[in-house]
């Protein structure tokens, strides 16, 4: 189970145990390994997903595995195909990057949580130093169309950079350039906050996610460091930079999202 997966179930396992019949929504389920282990663990998890070109074979994947339809439902233009109110958990794994109008995605996840209910979101921002999709360090930071861009890449990548290199370095940088141009849209965290914000009780969790992740390390006695601000600051901006933000957000008064955090934090008591 890939690491993401495992820190979103995790906190949905907590949603649980405080909720016994909390439904748990994954938004932008891709293949719907999200929703497989969490019934598998039990849970009540859905999956919602818009199933763009980029990908053809999804909606394969899950005919397949019997999930379209019902318990995996297709996006329509920015509906969510569910009733309001209906879950207490929202996650979304690697997706607020691919959405080039954010604020009608976000009212839906608003529309379909409870009161009271929490959004959980992992995704790069503009700050993050690597471009995760094709790991190119600061390719995200050009304009699309860029040459200079183009060049840049083509550098790194004959230099042996680059992720899921199976074509030639010139064919490489043009498909993953022109994956990049039409399907991610990066914004800073100080935007994503701000149009959250208009929805929800909005804060960031970076560091207890990065100490999740350690857990799972070798380096695992080294968690508790993360319990002293410097250590924590650090872990919290590593993470950021190198991979992704981590944003919670709760449908309900600002005041009480501190306190309502704690049922994510207790994940890393056990």
């Amino acid at each position: 189970m890939h690491i993401n997966h495992q820190y979103l179930l995790e906190l949905a396992s907590d949603v649980r145990r405080s909720d016994s019949a909390a439904r748990i929504l994954d938004y932008g389920c891709g293949k719907g390994e999200i929703v497989e282990q969490g019934r598998a663990m039990g849970l009540d998890v859905f999956g919602a997903d818009i199933f763009y070109d980029a990908n053809p074979e999804t909606r394969d994947e899950l005919r397949a595995k019997g999930f379209l339809g019902e318990r995996v439902r297709e996006i329509s233009g920015s509906r969510i195909p569910f009733d309001d109110a209906y879950f207490e958990l929202v996650v979304c794994n690697m997706v607020f990057e691919h959405v080039q109008d954010l604020e009608p995605v976000v009212r839906e996840i608003h529309r379909v949580l409870a009161p009271g209910g929490f959004l959980v979101a992992m995704f790069p921002t503009l700050e993050a130093w690597r471009e995760a999709h094709i790991g190119i360090p600061f390719a995200h930071w050009f304009h699309k169309g860029s040459r200079l861009r183009y060049g840049y890449t083509l550098i790194l990548r004959s230099l042996g950079m680059g992720l899921f290199k199976t074509t030639p370095p010139r064919k490489w940088v043009e498909d993953m350039l022109k994956y990049l141009d039409n399907y991610t849209h990066y914004r800073t965290r100080k935007t994503v906050t701000d149009i959250v914000a208009k929805h929800f009780a909005v804060g960031w969790m970076e560091s207890h996610c990065a100490a999740f992740r350690l857990r799972h390390t070798r380096a695992r006695n080294l968690v508790p460091l993360l319990s002293f601000p410097p250590v924590k600051w650090l872990a919290a901006h590593a993470l950021r930079r190198l991979a992704f933000a981590v944003l919670i957000a709760r449908k309900g008064s600002r005041s009480a999202l501190s306190k309502d955090l704690s049922w994510a934090a207790s994940s890393l008591a056990r």
